[in-house]
């Protein structure tokens, strides 16, 4: 669950929707989520500091933690957002909130259009990650900075290294739940959802249980019209 434009302009800007915040953790607390996604400002790409969005960050972590119970938060980069646009990005923004339980939400999709590399993960440890986001994209694509979350594909139907990608989670420890994230109304039929879904965790699953025996892989298929399913095993 994200807490979009939660990384604001200036603290001003924060302190004034500062209720809002506090609203929305409370939602995310309520229905039992142990961590949120900590998404910056859209409107905003222009203004966005990175001290600026260290010091949202670390008032979002702290108030989900110490006031609502949960366990963190991490930092959400987009490919589309210039400025949070890679693990550089996000790390520096983690790095600058001075806390012990900063982190990072990495999407292979992202990293690879964005121009991220698995070498990063290199200088961090598995606790650094909140949450995996895993998919594939299609050959041919190139990296770039739009909105293209529709060409998303299930893992092994594209080109992206994904399993150079779990030997590396499994090289720095990584022991967190692996996202499996589509947004493809060709996948999921709305009247199948259910078996459609399960379909996807278990492909997933079984990718994943030579570096993860005990893994917990989760699901969410979005289709054309927003609805969403969520699956796991």
């Amino acid at each position: 669950i994200g807490l979009w434009n939660s990384m604001d302009a200036s603290e001003e800007s924060f302190k004034s929707r500062l209720d809002e915040h506090r609203n929305r953790l409370r939602m995310v607390s309520a229905i039992g989520s142990r961590k949120v996604q900590v998404i910056p400002n859209m409107k905003l790409k222009d203004s966005f500091d990175h001290n600026v969005a260290s010091w949202c960050y670390r008032q979002i972590l702290e108030m989900a933690i110490e006031d609502y119970g949960m366990e963190g938060a991490g930092i959400v980069f987009l490919n589309f957002f210039s400025p949070l646009s890679s693990i550089a990005d996000a790390t520096r923004v983690a790095f600058g909130a001075d806390h012990k339980k900063a982190q990072i939400i990495p999407d292979t999709f992202h990293m690879f259009l964005g121009k991220s590399k698995l070498v990063n993960f290199n200088h961090v440890q598995g606790d650094f990650i909140t949450i995996f986001q895993f998919s594939d994209c299609p050959a041919g694509v190139e990296p770039h900075g739009r909105h293209d979350d529709k060409i998303r594909v299930l893992p092994g139907d594209g080109v992206l290294p994904l399993v150079e990608t779990l030997k590396t989670l499994k090289r720095i420890n990584y022991k967190g739940p692996i996202s499996l994230e589509q947004d493809t109304s060709d996948i999921v039929v709305p009247d199948q959802i259910t078996g459609g879904g399960l379909a996807i965790v278990k492909f997933t699953a079984a990718s994943t249980e030579n570096f993860y025996p005990n893994a917990l892989v989760t699901a969410v298929v979005t289709d054309g019209d927003g609805d969403a399913c969520q699956s796991q095993c």
